[in-house]
């Protein structure tokens, strides 16, 4: 069995979190994960924050992006 402590309020968000107050980008991130569903989902958390995003599920497919047009990305990110 588990206990835990009764809470008698919700707690208190952060103060003045807001999406203005997270750091925004420009660049163009190659993003790479096997996993179709964490590569969809972090592109659009990027894309929220203002980053261009390339999503590839396959590090083959990932290499050709890259090489196509290397000059035009800033980041790679493999998660």
């Amino acid at each position: 069995m588990i206990y835990l402590p009764r809470i008698d309020k919700s707690p208190e968000p952060p103060g003045n979190l807001t999406a203005e107050s997270f750091p925004k980008g420009t660049e163009h991130i190659l993003l790479v994960d096997d996993e179709e569903t964490i590569a969809r989902l972090l592109k659009r958390m990027l894309e929220c924050l203002g980053y261009r995003v390339t999503a590839r599920t396959s590090r083959v497919e990932a290499l050709q992006a890259f090489r196509s047009q290397p000059e035009k990305l800033t980041l790679l990110s493999q998660t």
